[in-house]
């Protein structure tokens, strides 16, 4: 055999394509199924040996030269980005160049004839595209995906980016934070703290009260640590007077299913009086409407939580400033 594809002036069928060594017992792994990787291994493993084959005879009569795998790869580069393109893959009207669907977002003309781009899509490259499999971008996440589903699968992956909810803050501004680097930016920019959570014991979190309602975008975040795994437990304003309390799981909805928590309001001074709230636990990415329109949000009125609160001394220059604290209990069940 040489380098050069031969082909035979005949229609060839898809059910025709396959893996196959040039001796007669060999295993026959077909392309449908390959990942980007898997492909790269069994080409070079096996130089020469991907054909089509005549099904009547066996006969070979197309052999694939030992440079497929980077004449294939190379045509599925982008000519914006120079990544692997998958689909949607868009060309240009003059001579066809591909580009991914963010590349033609950003530019208005093929960058390399400066034509204007095509509204048509290249299908058959997609089709060749969607054989690959690649992994989800997102660095904790270990799904390998077809192309037509990486985009799917990333708007709703359980290590996607985290929507910070504390928007008050200049180095923040409620900008999305990567999944693995999320408690480090609660405890860096927002200076939060870290407890241990116990089961069956109640973890009880001061809060300044006038911080929350003084701004609209200001939140309060505690991360919590039951094990190896972390909740995230804020308290923010939510309309007018009142303040809301959530409590999430850094994780997917499916490990949250396992957990619910109770939150415990008291009076001071050994006040027998309380408030206890319990709610089934979410994920991080679950956002404030949903968790209220399934009854897993605790809103509350500056009125009805006034008297849970009691006054701190704090010295501010040769006054004494007196801040309302609120402690809130917290129970993991």
């Amino acid at each position: 055999m040489n380098g050069d594809c031969q082909i035979k002036d005949r229609p060839i069928q898809s059910d025709e394509v396959k893996i196959s060594q040039c001796s007669s017992q060999s295993s026959t792994p077909t392309l449908k199924s390959l990942d980007e990787h898997e492909l790269a291994h069994t080409l070079d493993s096996h130089p020469c040996e991907i054909g089509i084959m005549k099904p009547e005879t066996n006969q070979l009569i197309l052999e694939v030269p030992t440079n497929f795998q980077s004449s294939c790869l190379q045509l599925l580069q982008c000519h914006g980005c120079d990544q692997i393109i998958y689909p949607p893959i868009y060309c240009c009207k003059a001579e066809g160049h591909a580009f991914c669907h963010t590349c033609k977002k950003v530019r208005k003309r093929c960058k390399i004839c400066k034509s204007k781009f095509s509204t048509t899509r290249n299908l058959r490259l997609e089709s060749i595209a969607s054989l690959l499999k690649r992994k989800c971008s997102n660095y904790l996440c270990e799904d390998m995906l077809a192309g037509f589903h990486i985009d799917e699968h990333k708007a709703v992956c359980q290590f996607r980016p985290v929507s910070c909810f504390d928007t008050a803050v200049k180095k923040c501004k409620g900008q999305p934070v990567n999944f693995e680097n999320y408690v480090a930016h609660l405890l860096q920019v927002h200076q939060s703290q870290i407890d241990e959570l116990k089961r069956g014991e109640i973890l009880w979190i001061p809060y300044l009260f006038n911080n929350i309602l003084a701004d609209a975008n200001r939140s309060s975040s505690h991360i919590l640590k039951f094990g190896t795994k972390l909740f995230i437990f804020q308290v923010r304003k939510y309309s007018g007077t009142e303040i809301c309390f959530t409590f999430t799981f850094l994780g997917s909805n499916a490990e949250a299913e396992g957990f619910q928590c109770i939150l415990r309001l008291q009076k001071p001074f050994g006040d027998v009086a309380e408030i206890q709230w319990k709610t089934l636990v979410h994920s991080i990415h679950t956002t404030l409407d949903v968790l209220h329109a399934k009854g897993n949000l605790f809103v509350i009125s500056d009125k009805t939580i006034e008297p849970f609160c009691h006054l701190e001394a704090e010295d501010v220059g040769s006054a004494k400033v007196y801040r309302r604290k609120l402690e809130i209990g917290v129970l993991l069940g």
